[in-house]
């Protein structure tokens, strides 16, 4: 099995490493991107994903949260199409929360100095702000759009 580790990042309390791992499954079309947690202390690795295409994660500032952007394989049948959606993982106990619908395509770049709104995008590339506290979306400008950004990293 092909295992490469990527874009590894510190947690927040310095006991654990985050890092994102390509594997398969055995079927062409399933090349994943997961994320993995491997314990400083003990060497233990877990994954926090599995049966993902995770496209890039970020810490929170001052939080044991980050989020990612992510399409979840097993969320559609095989003739449909894929959406990637924003998720929030708590890094204490390791639980993922989905944050957007699985019904179109959402991009999370980066987070506000405070850690409370997420920069993302749409499925159209629109910039706008996602307020974690709230869920409301907050357009920042018709005219802006995205080229293309890959990640959700500073």
């Amino acid at each position: 099995q092909d295992l490469s580790v990527l874009a590894p990042r510190w947690a927040p309390d310095g006991k654990s490493i985050y890092y994102l791992s390509s594997e398969n499954d055995g079927y062409a079309s399933h090349q994943f991107l997961n994320l993995w947690k491997v314990s400083i202390g003990d060497g233990t690795v877990q994954p926090i994903t599995t049966g993902m295409k995770v496209s890039g994660f970020s810490f929170l500032p001052g939080q044991s949260w980050l989020y990612l952007t992510a399409l979840n394989v097993y969320d559609f049948a095989p003739e449909e199409e894929f959406y990637y959606n924003i998720w929030l993982v708590n890094s204490v106990d390791d639980t993922l929360r989905r944050l957007t619908t699985r019904e179109e395509n959402w991009y999370a770049f980066n987070h506000t100095p405070d850690g409370s709104n997420l920069l993302v995008a749409d499925q159209n590339w629109r910039l706008k702000l996602f307020s974690l506290a709230t869920g409301e979306l907050t357009q920042l400008d018709e005219q802006v759009e995205v080229s293309y950004v890959y990640g959700g990293s500073r």
